[in-house]
Formats: structure tokens, C-alpha cells, sequence
């Protein structure tokens, strides 16, 4: 369903910014 869906959405971006906060890149 599409609330699934931005459930997901919003769950991977969550976790992106999770694992940048652990291990920050320096660019």
C-alpha cells in the first residue's frame, strides 16, 4: 500500500543518516 511504501521511504532514509552519524565521510 502506498502508506507502506512511505513507511520504507521514511525508514531508509532514517537509517542513512543513522550510518552517516556513525561513520561520518569526509569528502
Amino acid at each position: 500500500t502506498r502508506v507502506d511504501s512511505d513507511c520504507v521511504e521514511a525508514l531508509v532514509v532514517l537509517k542513512e543518516a543513522y550510518l552517516n552519524n556513525l561513520w561520518p565521510k569526509e569528502d
